[in-house]
């Protein structure tokens, strides 16, 4: 059978679709040491709330504009962890498995991570063991893969872990069109996929159901054990090609 890799940029408290790709591939890499992209999903993330959405964001100290993602440094001078707690616990606080998701998340801000890169990795590695995902998780500033174009980097990052199967996320779509990238994994006999996936709806506390939420909101209402399940709902087959590039979370 052959072997699937992915590969994708570490966000904060990714949203569930980011969970089924991890689960979908044999090895997922955190693209770690690429430029870090000021006002993205790196740095934020959302849950839905009696009054509508609110964003949690992760304070940072000031860096160059050409800083690597995993030498990004949070300003832990602001009580941000309390603040994000303080919000979990008000919206979240008559959830079914409140307790559960709530002591876990007490305790993963108890770490007060130095490097953005670092918090990112420990969570999504352990929230991909609790809910039942054993794909190998790696980051790619330890592969030592050369920063070649970007399309031949990726190429070099499945070569790195013997996949032949690369799944992109649809987000990529554009540049991977532009830069021949499928020309590119042929030529290098591998297959290049798109991540397909429909997001599923589940329980939730609020009048209406909102999409691409942090994956915590799911975490509440269904726990670690019934979260997967549920991910897995929105899977469809990866694309060869994307008609119109999707502009979701990922």
């Amino acid at each position: 059978m052959k072997k699937l890799c992915s590969v994708m940029q570490p966000t904060f408290l990714p949203w569930i679709g980011y969970f089924d790709l991890i689960a979908q591939v044999d090895t997922f890499v955190l693209y770690d040491d690429v430029q870090f992209a000021k006002q993205s999903w790196q740095t934020r993330n959302r849950i839905p709330t009696s009054n509508g959405i609110t964003q949690l964001t992760v304070p940072l100290q000031n860096s160059p504009l050409d800083t690597l993602i995993f030498d990004i440094k949070i300003d832990n001078s602001k009580p941000w962890q309390k603040k994000h707690l303080k919000s979990i616990f008000y919206n979240y606080q008559k959830a079914p498995f409140f307790k559960e998701i709530y002591t876990f998340m007490e305790s993963f801000f108890d770490h007060r991570f130095e490097m953005l890169s670092d918090m990112h990795t420990h969570f999504i590695r352990s929230i991909a063991q609790k809910i039942g995902i054993n794909t190998v998780i790696l980051k790619s500033s330890e592969l030592e893969v050369d920063k070649s174009n970007r399309v031949q980097r990726l190429i070099d990052i499945c070569k790195k872990v013997d996949a032949e199967v690369y799944i992109s996320t649809s987000g990529a779509y554009g540049y991977m069109q532009e830069e021949n990238g499928n020309v590119q994994f042929t030529t290098n006999n591998m297959q290049l996929l798109y991540h397909n996936y429909q997001h599923p709806t589940y329980p939730t506390l609020f009048k209406d159901f909102t999409p691409y939420m942090c994956i915590l909101d799911l975490l509440f209402m269904v726990g670690f054990e019934g979260a997967l399940p549920i991910i897995l709902q929105g899977r469809k087959s990866p694309k060869k090609h994307i008609e119109f590039p999707q502009s979701a979370a990922e």
